[in-house]
Order: C-alpha cells, then structure tokens, then sequence
C-alpha cells in the first residue's frame, strides 16, 4: 500500500487504475514539458461476474476483462497504482506515545490495532510520520486494508500482466489530486459523491486527518427514484442530474423524494465535524466543504449542502495546469470521474 511521498510530483511516466465505481478507470501521466500531460485516460465496463461492486467475484476473469481492455488503447499500459475502496481501507492520523525498548513502527502497528477490529497479522500496513511539537507523542498518517483484500487486488494486476507499482485507498488519491485547494491553516473537508462509494476526507492544515464512508451514493439515489417513480435507470439518472434539488424544476417530486437522503447526509458530515474536534488536538470547525465526484455535478446539490450546513461548499478541481494529448482532448468534461485515477498517476514512480 503506498503512502510515503503524499502529495508529491511524479515521474516521467505514470498511470492510475480505479477500480471503485461503476466502471474500471485508468489515466496515464508523462511529463511534458515543464509541466505535466494526460497522454490517455479511458474506462472499462465491469463484468457483473467479475466485480461486485467493488469487491473481486472472480481474479480471472476481471483481469481478463481489465487486459482485454487496456489492450484496445492507443497508449500501452505496462505498471500502475491501484485504488482500494474505502470501504475495505483505513485512514487516519493517529498520536502514538513515546515508549523506551520499542521501536516506532512497532508502535504504529500497534496503535492502528486499536482503531480497526483487526489482528495485526491480517493487516497491510503503510504509515508516514508528521511532524509535531509534542516531544512526548509522534503522529503518523497510517493507511491500512485487510491483507486478504490487499492480496486480492494484487492477484488482479499480477494476472493482468501489468506491475503494480503500489495499492492506496482512494481517498489517499483524492486528497493527491485535490491538494491545491486545501489550505495551510484551516480545517478543511474533501467530500467525495461516487458512483458506488462516497467518502469523508477531514483536513487539518493541509493534511488529511481521517476519511469516513458515506451512505450517499449515486447509485443508491438512482435505484431509490427508480422505485419511488416506476423509473428505468436511464429516467431516473436523468431526472437526478437534470432536476435533482431545484424546487421548480418536475414540481419539486424529485427534490422531495431526496429529502431523507440529504438529511443522512447532512447529519453524517455534522457527526463527523463533532467528532474530528473531538478526537484530534487543534483541530477547529469546518470552515469549508470542497465537493468532487460524479455526485457533486446532481442538479442544486452544492447549493442545497450549503444551505444545511451554513458553509461555502465549492466544486472541487483536480489538479490544474495540465495539458492534454490529442487522445485525451475530452479529460475535463469528465475529470471528476477520473479523479482517483488522476491522484494514483500522481504517485512519484521512480521513488520505487
């Protein structure tokens, strides 16, 4: 699992492989030249007996389906960063006493042990340190997923016939590809609306504090309106995008039927504010919600969040500056589906 060398630059060639929506997205970095160019990006439709949402059903056949599909690609594909779902990972900046005959990543280890109902002999593990004025305790950024889903993810890439430069949760990724917004000197969330997981990311001064799944998904709004209103799944994606939280657009049906789901959601990010301050030394409110992911383009969504929650909740971006092969001319108009992909390409691969 890759953590070391958080939001740094990355090499000459990269690419990223998100596995965690609805379909398998990959994009590819190269440098070019004094900044960066996405030389291709693409996705790959899952197999319904491969994936199961973002679990591996079957190793051969999604990778049959991930190698067949990266083949018919102009730009060859040989070693990525994968993405782990949230919901099988852990993040979160933990405080670890100082002790005497024990060493620091032992400690880590330990302390992670405490946090997640798992032994440490089913654990992948990848920790940074941060640096801190108290001398008594050090803090360590600490990423983990149990070993049986690391192990999994790694059979689908070695069976691929790519080499996998390292594993990361996608909300690591995330983080990556939106850093240039978070400020130094504020607590910050990175709030996260995907196609099959929704995530949590609180921010302190810059660097991710812990991340948190969301109930609140595109694919769960989708399927709720297509039994509220007899829809099909093409109607009712539709209607989500094209009427969502606007009370005079449909006659304000679509905003009521989503008015459970929101107060969910409102109430998850209030809990997860409360429990930041409370949990974390120096920690203050949240002065701002930058919001990515499919979900975030659901129409009125980002004025509606701001209205509960009483803060500015602006679209997130990821990282600017790029340029863009001729293969890739049509990456900003879906950039936020591809931004875990883009924070795996970020990775710094001849750090390796």
């Amino acid at each position: 699992m890759r953590l070391p060398d958080l939001f740094t630059n990355f090499s000459q060639h990269s690419a990223g492989i998100d596995l965690c929506g609805e379909q398998i997205r990959f994009v590819q970095l190269r440098r070019h030249q004094k900044g960066y160019e996405i030389s291709t990006f693409g996705s790959i439709k899952k197999s319904d007996t491969a994936f199961a949402l973002t679990d591996i059903l079957n190793t051969e056949r999604a990778a049959h389906d991930l190698r067949n599909g990266l083949s018919s690609f102009t730009h060859t594909i040989r070693a990525a960063y994968v993405s782990i779902p949230e919901r099988h990972s852990f993040l979160k900046l933990l405080a670890v006493p100082s002790t005497t005959g024990t060493s620091l990543d032992e400690s880590v280890r330990w302390e992670t042990t405490q946090h997640i109902p798992y032994e440490l002999k089913d654990l992948t593990i990848d920790w940074m340190k941060v640096p801190t004025k108290d001398t008594s305790r050090t803090s360590a950024l600490v990423a983990a997923c149990p070993t049986q889903v690391s192990n999994a993810y790694r059979a689908l890439i070695e069976k691929s016939g790519l080499l996998l430069f390292g594993l990361e949760p996608a909300s690591v990724a995330l983080v990556r590809a939106h850093q240039h917004h978070f400020s130094q000197d504020a607590t910050c969330m990175l709030l996260s609306i995907g196609e099959l997981e929704s995530m949590a990311i609180v921010l302190n001064n810059g660097l991710p504090c812990f991340a948190a799944s969301l109930p609140f998904t595109v694919s769960s709004i989708v399927a709720m309106l297509m039994k509220r209103f007899s829809m099909t799944h093409h109607d009712a994606q539709k209607s989500l995008y094209a009427f969502g939280f606007y009370k005079l657009r449909a006659r304000g049906l679509v905003r009521d039927a989503l008015k459970d789901t929101i107060d969910q959601l409102t109430k998850r990010i209030h809990d997860i504010d409360d429990f930041s301050q409370t949990h974390f030394n120096g920690m203050r409110a949240l002065s701002e919600i930058r919001v990515c992911g499919p979900g975030a383009s659901i129409a009125g969504f980002l004025d509606e969040l701001s209205s509960r929650m009483k803060l500015s909740t602006p679209l997130a971006t990821p990282m600017p500056g790029l340029t863009y092969s001729r293969h890739a001319n049509d990456f900003p108009r879906v950039s936020q589906e591809y931004a875990v992909a883009l924070g795996l390409a970020m990775n710094l691969v001849d750090a390796h």
